[in-house]
């Protein structure tokens, strides 16, 4: 599943800037205190339940209940290490290092997604729209304006996340339906990949 990326009527409803302390030693700690994911596919795979043979619907079903059970008020840590259209390129001011990143918080992975919230539609092609998140930030590398831009046409950033799931969803436009599940996002990261410098960070307050 390819996350939509951000239109200007979408950024027009950007989420409130999430605020960042870097290094965030929040985002730290939490990392220290959250279970390391694993494959993001199979993960949404048991949450959701992929339940379609109609002779084992019942024991698939009650399966996939079991493991939201399971996994629930659970925290994970979860690395993508390229992001794609998750990112954009926000401001960026090469005098003080000071940065703006936007992220699309909709993960995709075997026909599923993980998503900050519950989408409310789909696009065109029948991908889940979100609204953006502002993530705040400094580089201490020097970046022209053109090399910041070019980190996310190169494909030069990766992102971490902290997460505990909430429920799971599904939403329709026609005879398409896409199924996910929403999460709580505890914490994001954003890290150069070349250098290891983490350029903006967030972490939940009292997470």
């Amino acid at each position: 599943m390819q996350p939509t990326r951000p239109s200007l009527a979408l950024l027009a409803l950007l989420l409130p800037t999430m605020a960042l302390a870097q290094p965030d030693p929040r985002f730290a700690a939490l990392h220290q205190r959250s279970e390391p994911l694993g494959g993001l596919g199979a993960f949404l795979d048991k949450y959701v339940g992929t339940c379609d043979d109609v002779f084992s619907r019942a024991e698939c079903e009650g399966n996939a209940r079991q493991y939201r059970k399971d996994v629930a008020q659970k925290r994970f840590y979860m690395l993508r290490d390229d992001p794609g259209s998750l990112l954009a390129p926000g401001s960026y001011d090469p005098e003080t290092g000071e940065l703006m990143v936007l992220l699309t918080p909709i993960f995709g992975a075997n026909g599923f997604a993980l998503t900050s919230g519950t989408p409310r539609q789909l696009d065109a092609n029948g991908n889940p729209m979100m609204k953006v998140v502002k993530l705040k930030g400094r580089t201490t590398q020097g970046f022209s304006q053109d090399q910041f831009e070019r980190l996310f046409r190169r494909h030069e950033l990766h992102l971490e996340l902290i997460f505990t799931p909430e429920k799971p969803w599904a939403i329709s436009r026609g005879k398409h339906t896409v199924k996910g599940v929403q999460a709580r996002i505890l914490g994001v990261a954003v890290v150069h990949s070349r250098s290891g410098e983490t350029i903006a960070a967030w972490a939940a307050k009292g997470a």
